[in-house]
């Protein structure tokens, strides 16, 4: 539990840290084609922070991009719903 505690704490402060660098690169008039790169690295980072946490937990870390149908992320949630409702019957 600790290091899971421990890993949100990390991972708040890297959001944090995120919304902070790209505020100030924004006031520096730097353009997204600049931004780009390092913000794509730092949500790289938060998402394996995410996926880690739900490994760490037992859980499923699942990525739905909005620009996608969400038939299939509503089909992986049912099926591990179902799976995990098949393991409580056991």
């Amino acid at each position: 539990m600790g290091s899971v505690v421990y890993t949100f704490a990390w991972l708040q402060k890297t959001v944090a840290s995120m919304t902070i660098k790209s505020a100030h690169a924004i006031g520096r008039g730097d353009t997204i084609e600049q931004l780009r790169p390092g913000y794509q690295a730092r949500l790289r980072a938060h998402r394996d922070a995410l996926s880690q946490i739900a490994r760490h937990t037992g859980w499923t870390y699942l990525l739905h991009v909005t620009d996608k149908p969400p038939e299939h992320a509503l089909l992986s949630l049912y099926e591990a719903l179902e799976h995990g409702r098949q393991r409580m019957l056991r």
